[in-house]
């Protein structure tokens, strides 16, 4: 199932949004972000569970008035 994290819940402020096929995908994503926007050297176990816990389903766009 897709994943998307609003980067903002982990780094508030970061209008940031990061869609991928799973949590390993978003992951690492996310923390390609961290490191090259927030400056994040070290990706630590706290961070790392900050992202996890930020994670949700990604739901699917529907047509207007459908």
């Amino acid at each position: 199932m897709s994943k998307v994290l609003y980067c903002g819940s982990v780094f508030p402020g970061c209008p940031h949004v990061i869609h991928a096929d799973g949590e390993d995908e978003l992951m690492a994503k996310a923390m390609s972000h961290a490191r090259a926007e927030h400056e994040a050297t070290i990706i630590s176990d706290r961070l790392k569970a900050r992202i996890r816990l930020a994670m949700r389903e990604d739901q699917p766009a529907t047509a207007a008035g459908a």
